[in-house]
């Protein structure tokens, strides 16, 4: 077996784009925060270079009655007029009682209950008044997808086996656009709420959540199977039905990056967030439509998990009668288990693909894509297709985490071409609050922090209005490991009567 010495060295002979200091650089990961040297330190408060301001957050109403749900992940912007007048679309990935809920206020039940309700996707008009976002909370196109009663549709080759329809979305966490304008949008860690044992998806007895003991659906292994998919639904249509589309495998998704075959089809890219876990890619069998959208072209394709060597990544096909258990099928097929697979973006010029790859300390014994043994800081590397159809083509790495930067996790390219990175986890690794950092050209990787988070929060959900002028950015769980009555951080309201609340926010990044 070659040592992490042999494979590190071959990697560096060949790249490209780093040659002598350059390339020591871009392993060492030097990024200086230009605009605070104090962020060494844990603040309480949200620093960046930009000018921000709260858009939306945790509780706010957006309809009679519908509100924001809880930490807010993937957003998206859909334009109704142009830059200044869109959809906000919005994950909600996770709950916190001990932070949402005074102690003693409720009943287990009615925790449960309101949990539910704040898990899911949002979406409300927004509109750019004299310099600020305002919500318009009587908006025809508002709505909320939730855990407790939202009614899914089920489609593909696995809906055979598990059913057509579903109550519920679970840990909904990054996303993507197709390019007839719906939404992907991905469902995580669902391990964390059924009470039973699948142990390739973490599953056992004693789940994060307590809903199982209120609501049967969540001790029936049956039912977790309706979970972990990847759903989309029409954002400018209040009345369209979410619909999980099996065809893109059932794992712990993060992203759904889209892009164009040269033949018109379309391929999604998508990574399994956990350590030892897997890349994968959705080419549907149908061309995209010139009318617009086919439902087809997500219920049939091929879904294929990534193999690594030294010079090329391998796609190898996913049997469609194996979705079900997309991890083991991949594992069988000899896919590359990678440092823990978290967001894909697509450069907008050059069609490269860009992965992060958060962190793995559990890792003993390096191999080509993820080299560094005990890998605590992660790294990013690149896909270099020449087509989104081939089944072969390179890769390359692209920055190593260290000091400054640890455990990528949101990758977005603007409308510049420079790359956005936001971390989850450098408060464990560095001590340090996690941030927004940035990119100005790829191919000169100098790297530059932009933003720190609250005590305790996570940047995500990168977006941008189509001028690029403006990004929508999620701040999720401030104040997290506290509890309601001493929060860590009261961000954003800094009202000593209410708890931190998780929020997205606009920065003028013009």
């Amino acid at each position: 077996m070659r040592n992490f010495e042999d494979i590190f060295k071959a990697k560096l002979s060949r790249r490209n784009f780093l040659k002598g200091s350059a390339a020591m650089a871009a392993i060492s990961l030097l990024p200086k925060p230009s605009f605070a040297e104090a962020y060494k330190d844990i603040h309480l408060e949200l620093r960046s270079k930009f000018p921000y301001q709260i858009v939306a957050g945790w509780g706010d109403k957006i309809g009679t009655d519908i509100e924001m749900g809880y930490n807010c992940d993937y957003v998206a912007y859909m334009p109704l007029a142009g830059n200044d007048s869109g959809l906000l679309c919005v994950n909600y990935e996770t709950s916190d009682r001990d932070l949402m809920f005074p102690p003693n206020s409720k009943t287990g039940e009615e925790i449960a209950k309101e949990e539910m309700l704040a898990h899911g996707h949002s979406v409300v008009e927004i509109v750019k008044k004299s310099g600020k976002w305002e919500l318009i909370t009587d908006s025809k196109y508002n709505r909320r997808l939730n855990s407790y009663n939202t009614v899914f549709g089920i489609s593909g080759p696995a809906s055979q086996e598990i059913g057509t329809h579903c109550v519920g979305t679970l840990n909904n966490c990054g996303g993507g656009k197709t390019p007839w304008n719906t939404l992907l949008i991905c469902e995580e860690n669902f391990n964390a709420y059924f009470h039973g044992r699948d142990h390739q998806y973490g599953m056992f007895k004693n789940p994060h959540y307590e809903w199982y003991k209120y609501d049967a659906r969540f001790a029936d292994m049956n039912e977790a199977k309706k979970f972990g998919w990847v759903f989309e639904y029409d954002p400018y249509n209040p009345d369209s039905k979410p619909i999980k589309r099996t065809a893109l495998g059932r794992f712990k998704h993060e992203g759904a990056a889209t892009a164009t075959t040269k033949d018109g089809r379309l391929a999604i890219y998508m990574g399994d967030d956990e350590g030892f876990q897997f890349i994968y890619k959705f080419v549907s069998d149908k061309k995209i439509s010139e009318g617009g959208f086919d439902s087809d072209i997500l219920d049939k394709g091929t879904l294929y998990a990534g193999k690594f060597d030294e010079e090329k990544i391998t796609w190898l096909p996913i049997p469609n009668d194996e979705l079900v258990n997309t991890r083991l099928a991949a594992k069988k097929l000899g896919a590359t288990p990678m440092d823990r697979p978290e967001e894909l973006t697509v450069h907008p010029l050059t069609g490269e693909i860009f992965v992060a790859l958060s962190h793995n300390s559990q890792r003993r014994v390096g191999d080509a894509a993820n080299p560094r043994i005990i890998n605590a800081t992660g790294h990013i590397i690149k896909l270099t297709p020449q087509d989104h159809g081939e089944i072969e083509h390179g890769w390359d790495i692209f920055l190593f985490g260290d000091e400054n930067l640890a455990c990528p996790d949101n990758l977005r390219f603007d409308q510049k071409g420079r790359l956005w990175i936001t971390t989850d986890g450098m408060e464990h690794i560095l001590g340090k609050n996690d941030g927004l950092f940035m990119v100005e050209d790829t191919n000169n990787p100098v790297v530059e922090q932009v933003l720190a988070t609250p005590v305790r929060g996570e940047p995500t959900g990168i977006e941008f209005t189509p001028d690029g002028k403006t990004m929508f950015l999620s701040i999720q769980h401030p104040g997290r490991g506290s509890d309601y009555n001493k929060p860590y951080t009261r961000w954003p309201d800094f009202d000593e009567s209410k708890p931190p609340r998780p929020a997205v926010i606009a920065l003028d990044i013009s």
